[in-house]
């Protein structure tokens, strides 16, 4: 549907008399916390949970077990690390330890500090 010149001079007027006033905020990217995501599936393709990576120097948000998945918070710093490992190990997994929050990527399902 195009609009005939004269409602676009009406409402281009409109925006500029409510930028005049300070008003409006014109945002042109996607409002999100993180600055990277990845989201990672099982092998039937299921979410088993996500990576999420943060700059800046504010505290991270807590690991977390939810119903789609583990999530674990990283510092952007650490993307490329991250990306490599998952690019070029296989299978990998997310663990979380649920007492303490401390997750981490491994490339076996035996929680850590368990030895046969």
């Amino acid at each position: 549907m195009a609009y005939s010149e004269k409602a676009r001079t009406l409402f281009a007027g409109e925006i500029e008399a409510i930028k005049q006033k300070g008003l409006f905020k014109e945002k042109r990217y996607i409002c999100s916390p993180q600055d990277a995501e990845i989201d990672c599936f099982d092998s039937s393709g299921k979410r088993a949970g996500a990576l999420y990576f943060y700059s800046g120097g504010g505290r991270l948000p807590q690991n977390q077990d939810t119903v789609n998945g583990i999530y674990l918070y990283y510092r952007m710093t650490r993307f490329a690390d991250l990306m490599s490992l998952l690019q070029n190990e296989k299978p990998l997994y997310l663990n979380l330890n649920t007492d303490n929050k401390v997750g981490y990527i491994s490339t076996s399902n035996e929680p850590v500090g368990e030895h046969e």
